[in-house]
């Protein structure tokens, strides 16, 4: 139960002096109509006496406030909710493997935020970090694993039919006459012009259908004759054709590939600026047991020399893949890979041939490439004329290419 006290002094007509237990306040006007200046604020009220109709507004003054200040919320974050917030983070590592966390522009959270987000979250910071675990030792196994996605020299260049799927517009239903249409001859005018207006739109929507579909078996039959006809016979067309297929590959490493076809058709000379061996990923990656954070260790020189040894190898494997896949008129490829390196004698940089092999496709085909995953690559063109003068240590030295 609350208490209430006032008291009312009349100073002036229209003037009263009010006493309360909030503190004074000084009303002005006539009843039905006033103001009144106190602890709260300006309060106006207007009011038609008899009628109960009335209308009343408070507004606080300057310095005064009867709402609860605002609660200060912590830097990086905000309110959506009592007690909820939100936030948008950044995650992150440092150099020995600690999870960082900061804003979305990089700047740092608050402290408070921070603590919340890695104890509250720390289910989701994990799998984040298990990610980026996964990512790092990807690095290094996509180069071991290059060769594995080299397609079968025997595919089936056949296009299928693509059927149109656009469906045919509906041609209007022709009016049916009515016993009433003598009686009410303008409803039949009605329907027949409506008919009419009907027949025109549909046959403008047939019009653009038809060219859309005439359209489409073109430009299907001129894919038709590019994929199956002129990938036997057309140079330029062929040249297109492996370029798509190289540039479908997801090399691990920057790797571009210079080719030359034959007139005959029959030749393809290919040749790959390889990476450096400087270039490889260097790290592998562990989630710790304790504490947000990866264990990361450097791979052994040897480990990286070997494993750079399997990558020349892969990338002029899966180069020879695409070739014989690519275009069936092929009998041989010669592939050679080369990189830039520093002259021991002057420090100059130049081109040094690491590898170069003449494969024909009567032997490409003994590979078994439904079980790529088990075969390696160094081996595999070891079957074949292969010149790549590399010691057990996995240095490579500088060869002379083979000539197509």
């Amino acid at each position: 139960m609350s208490l209430r006290f006032r008291r009312s002094v009349r100073l002036a007509p229209g003037v009263r002096l009010n006493m309360g237990l909030r503190g004074p306040s000084l009303s002005v006007g006539p009843r039905g109509l006033g103001a009144t200046i106190g602890p709260a604020g300006l309060t106006t009220h207007a009011g038609i006496p008899g009628t109960g109709l009335s209308y009343r507004t408070t507004t606080p003054l300057a310095g005064t406030s009867s709402a609860p200040p605002a609660a200060v919320l912590p830097t990086g974050s905000q309110r959506v909710a009592q007690d909820l917030y939100s936030v948008s983070i950044k995650p992150g590592l440092d150099d020995t493997g600690h999870l960082t966390l900061s804003d979305t522009k990089g700047g740092p959270l608050d402290p408070r935020v921070e603590r919340k987000l890695r104890a509250q979250g720390a289910d989701r910071l994990h799998a984040w970090l298990t990610e980026r675990s996964n990512e790092i030792n990807g690095e290094f196994d996509r180069l071991l694993m290059i060769h594995v996605g080299a397609p079968r020299p025997d595919l089936d260049h056949h296009l299928p039919p693509e059927p149109f799927d656009q469906p045919k517009p509906n041609e209007p239903a022709a009016p049916q006459g009515s016993r009433w249409d003598r009686i009410f001859p303008w409803v039949k005018r009605q329907r027949e012009e409506r008919f009419e207006r009907e027949s025109t739109v549909y046959r403008h929507e047939l019009e653009q259908w038809e060219q859309a579909r005439d359209a489409h078996e073109q430009d299907w039959e001129r894919r038709r004759h590019r994929t199956e006809d002129e990938r036997l016979s057309s140079l330029e067309v062929m040249h297109d054709l492996l370029e798509e297929a190289l540039h479908s590959v997801v090399w691990p490493r920057e790797t571009q590939v210079q080719f030359e076809i034959e007139p005959s058709l029959k030749t393809l000379r290919a040749e790959l600026d390889l990476p450096q061996v400087e270039h490889l990923p260097t790290r592998q990656a562990a989630v710790a047991a304790r504490g947000l954070k990866l264990n990361l260790h450097e791979h052994s020189e040897a480990q990286i020399r070997k494993a750079y040894v399997t990558y020349i190898h892969g990338a002029v494997f899966r180069v020879i893949g695409q070739g014989f896949a690519a275009l069936p008129t092929l009998e041989t490829i010669v592939c050679s890979g080369y990189s830039e390196r520093a002259d021991p004698a002057t420090g100059a940089q130049h081109n040094d041939y690491l590898i170069s092999v003449r494969v024909a496709r009567d032997a490409w085909t003994r590979i078994d490439f439904a079980n790529l995953g088990q075969v390696d690559p160094v081996a595999a063109l070891g079957m074949f004329e292969l010149r790549c003068d590399c010691s057990a240590s996995g240095h490579v030295d500088a060869i002379q290419p083979i000539e197509a």
